[in-house]
Protein backbone atom coordinates (compact mmCIF):
# COMPACT_ATOMS: atom_id res chain seq x y z
CA UNK A 1 0.00 0.00 0.00
CA UNK A 2 3.05 2.17 0.38
CA UNK A 3 4.69 1.95 -2.42
CA UNK A 4 1.17 2.54 -4.70
CA UNK A 5 0.88 6.06 -2.65
CA UNK A 6 4.22 6.56 -3.17
CA UNK A 7 3.93 5.98 -7.24
CA UNK A 8 0.27 7.74 -7.03
CA UNK A 9 1.92 10.89 -5.43
CA UNK A 10 5.07 10.65 -8.06
CA UNK A 11 2.29 10.56 -10.52
CA UNK A 12 0.70 14.16 -9.64
CA UNK A 13 3.36 15.87 -8.62
CA UNK A 14 5.12 17.26 -11.87
CA UNK A 15 1.39 18.32 -13.29
CA UNK A 16 1.52 20.43 -9.68
CA UNK A 17 5.49 20.95 -10.81
CA UNK A 18 4.75 22.91 -14.35
CA UNK A 19 1.03 24.37 -13.18
CA UNK A 20 0.89 27.85 -14.48
CA UNK A 21 -0.96 30.50 -11.14
CA UNK A 22 -2.36 32.31 -14.19
CA UNK A 23 -5.60 33.99 -13.72
CA UNK A 24 -7.69 36.86 -15.97
CA UNK A 25 -9.67 38.12 -13.46
CA UNK A 26 -8.46 40.27 -10.15
CA UNK A 27 -10.51 40.78 -7.52
CA UNK A 28 -10.87 45.06 -6.64
CA UNK A 29 -11.00 46.46 -2.57
CA UNK A 30 -15.04 47.57 -3.98
CA UNK A 31 -15.75 44.04 -4.77
CA UNK A 32 -16.07 44.36 -8.48
CA UNK A 33 -13.78 42.18 -10.82
CA UNK A 34 -11.67 43.71 -13.31
CA UNK A 35 -9.99 41.91 -15.88
CA UNK A 36 -6.27 44.08 -16.95
CA UNK A 37 -6.24 43.71 -20.75
CA UNK A 38 -1.85 42.57 -20.67
CA UNK A 39 -1.35 40.66 -23.71
CA UNK A 40 -3.60 38.07 -23.09
CA UNK A 41 -5.24 38.18 -25.75
CA UNK A 42 -7.32 37.33 -28.16
CA UNK A 43 -9.86 36.25 -25.32
CA UNK A 44 -13.33 36.06 -25.84
CA UNK A 45 -16.49 35.32 -23.06
CA UNK A 46 -20.01 36.02 -22.10
CA UNK A 47 -21.65 37.44 -19.18
CA UNK A 48 -25.44 37.67 -18.58
CA UNK A 49 -27.47 40.26 -16.50
CA UNK A 50 -31.16 41.09 -16.10
CA UNK A 51 -33.28 43.75 -14.60
CA UNK A 52 -36.73 43.64 -13.46
CA UNK A 53 -37.86 43.28 -17.03
CA UNK A 54 -35.25 43.00 -19.03
CA UNK A 55 -32.18 40.24 -19.61
CA UNK A 56 -28.88 40.16 -21.15
CA UNK A 57 -26.61 38.27 -22.96
CA UNK A 58 -23.31 40.17 -23.60
CA UNK A 59 -20.59 38.57 -25.03
CA UNK A 60 -17.80 39.95 -25.81
CA UNK A 61 -14.09 39.88 -26.65
CA UNK A 62 -10.76 42.01 -27.20
CA UNK A 63 -8.83 40.70 -30.39
CA UNK A 64 -4.88 40.45 -30.64
CA UNK A 65 -4.71 43.94 -31.93
CA UNK A 66 -6.58 45.26 -28.64
CA UNK A 67 -9.90 46.26 -29.91
CA UNK A 68 -12.98 45.61 -28.39
CA UNK A 69 -16.07 44.32 -29.55
CA UNK A 70 -19.17 43.27 -28.68
CA UNK A 71 -23.06 41.82 -29.54
CA UNK A 72 -26.08 42.01 -27.23
CA UNK A 73 -28.48 39.60 -27.02
CA UNK A 74 -31.34 41.46 -25.13
CA UNK A 75 -34.77 39.15 -23.89
CA UNK A 76 -37.86 40.75 -23.17
CA UNK A 77 -39.46 37.65 -20.99
CA UNK A 78 -42.66 39.78 -20.52
CA UNK A 79 -43.24 39.77 -24.47
CA UNK A 80 -44.58 36.49 -25.08
CA UNK A 81 -45.58 34.74 -28.37
CA UNK A 82 -46.33 31.55 -26.40
CA UNK A 83 -47.97 32.27 -22.57
CA UNK A 84 -46.12 30.49 -19.91
CA UNK A 85 -43.14 29.50 -21.94
CA UNK A 86 -40.34 31.66 -21.67
CA UNK A 87 -38.78 30.78 -24.65
CA UNK A 88 -41.10 32.31 -26.45
CA UNK A 89 -39.79 35.50 -25.05
CA UNK A 90 -39.21 38.61 -27.31
CA UNK A 91 -35.31 38.24 -28.09
CA UNK A 92 -33.05 40.23 -30.78
CA UNK A 93 -28.99 40.14 -31.21
CA UNK A 94 -27.27 43.81 -31.56
CA UNK A 95 -23.97 44.16 -32.59
CA UNK A 96 -23.53 48.07 -33.17
CA UNK A 97 -20.77 50.32 -31.61
CA UNK A 98 -21.58 53.80 -30.72
CA UNK A 99 -17.98 54.95 -30.86
CA UNK A 100 -18.09 53.51 -34.53
CA UNK A 101 -19.89 56.41 -35.45
CA UNK A 102 -17.94 59.40 -33.62
CA UNK A 103 -15.47 61.60 -35.62
CA UNK A 104 -12.43 63.70 -33.99
CA UNK A 105 -11.32 66.36 -35.94
CA UNK A 106 -13.18 65.23 -39.37
CA UNK A 107 -11.34 61.76 -38.66
CA UNK A 108 -12.76 58.12 -37.77
CA UNK A 109 -11.02 57.57 -33.75
CA UNK A 110 -7.70 55.94 -34.00
CA UNK A 111 -7.47 51.70 -33.25
CA UNK A 112 -8.31 51.41 -30.27
CA UNK A 113 -6.65 49.66 -27.43
CA UNK A 114 -8.50 48.26 -24.69
CA UNK A 115 -7.28 48.68 -21.60
CA UNK A 116 -9.48 46.52 -18.85
CA UNK A 117 -13.17 45.44 -18.36
CA UNK A 118 -15.18 45.72 -15.05
CA UNK A 119 -17.55 44.01 -13.74
CA UNK A 120 -19.16 45.64 -10.63
CA UNK A 121 -23.06 45.32 -11.16
CA UNK A 122 -22.64 46.47 -14.69
CA UNK A 123 -20.02 46.08 -17.66
CA UNK A 124 -17.10 48.94 -18.14
CA UNK A 125 -14.45 49.04 -20.84
CA UNK A 126 -11.88 51.59 -20.76
CA UNK A 127 -9.69 51.74 -23.65
CA UNK A 128 -7.57 54.41 -25.48
CA UNK A 129 -8.13 55.46 -29.04
CA UNK A 130 -4.71 56.57 -30.27
CA UNK A 131 -2.84 58.77 -27.16
CA UNK A 132 -5.07 60.94 -26.65
CA UNK A 133 -8.53 60.03 -26.07
CA UNK A 134 -9.93 57.64 -23.43
CA UNK A 135 -12.85 56.02 -24.12
CA UNK A 136 -15.01 54.28 -21.53
CA UNK A 137 -18.56 52.17 -22.33
CA UNK A 138 -20.70 51.19 -19.75
CA UNK A 139 -23.56 48.77 -20.18
CA UNK A 140 -26.22 47.54 -17.84
CA UNK A 141 -30.07 46.81 -17.89
CA UNK A 142 -32.38 49.09 -16.22
CA UNK A 143 -33.74 47.69 -12.32
CA UNK A 144 -37.04 49.00 -12.97
CA UNK A 145 -38.73 49.19 -16.86
CA UNK A 146 -37.61 47.18 -19.57
CA UNK A 147 -34.57 48.95 -20.81
CA UNK A 148 -31.09 48.14 -21.15
CA UNK A 149 -28.51 51.32 -20.95
CA UNK A 150 -24.95 52.16 -23.36
CA UNK A 151 -23.17 54.67 -21.64
CA UNK A 152 -20.35 56.06 -23.91
CA UNK A 153 -17.41 58.74 -22.10
CA UNK A 154 -14.56 60.42 -24.36
CA UNK A 155 -12.07 61.99 -22.16
CA UNK A 156 -9.37 64.14 -23.47
CA UNK A 157 -6.21 63.40 -21.69
CA UNK A 158 -3.71 65.77 -23.48
CA UNK A 159 -3.40 69.56 -24.60
CA UNK A 160 -4.45 69.05 -28.11
CA UNK A 161 -7.69 70.44 -29.28
CA UNK A 162 -10.39 67.58 -30.29
CA UNK A 163 -13.44 68.43 -32.51
CA UNK A 164 -15.93 65.04 -31.62
CA UNK A 165 -19.06 64.98 -34.05
CA UNK A 166 -21.40 62.34 -33.02
CA UNK A 167 -23.91 61.67 -35.38
CA UNK A 168 -27.64 61.46 -34.14
CA UNK A 169 -28.90 58.01 -34.43
CA UNK A 170 -32.29 56.31 -34.23
CA UNK A 171 -33.20 52.54 -35.11
CA UNK A 172 -36.55 51.50 -34.51
CA UNK A 173 -37.62 47.62 -34.91
CA UNK A 174 -41.09 46.52 -35.10
CA UNK A 175 -42.14 43.22 -34.91
CA UNK A 176 -44.74 41.53 -36.97
CA UNK A 177 -47.98 40.53 -34.24
CA UNK A 178 -48.38 37.41 -36.62
CA UNK A 179 -45.12 35.52 -36.44
CA UNK A 180 -43.99 37.15 -33.12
Amino acid sequence: MHHFLTVLLLCFLPAGLFAQEYHRWDINEDGSISWRIKGDIPHNDHIEMSGSRISAVLRYGVDDKGDFSMTRTLVWPMLRTIPNNTHASLTRTYAMDAFDLVVANRKPLALEKTISITLDGTMKVESMAGNDLQLTRRFFPSMDDSDFYEMYLIRNLSDKKYKIEIPEYNTIYTTDPKTE
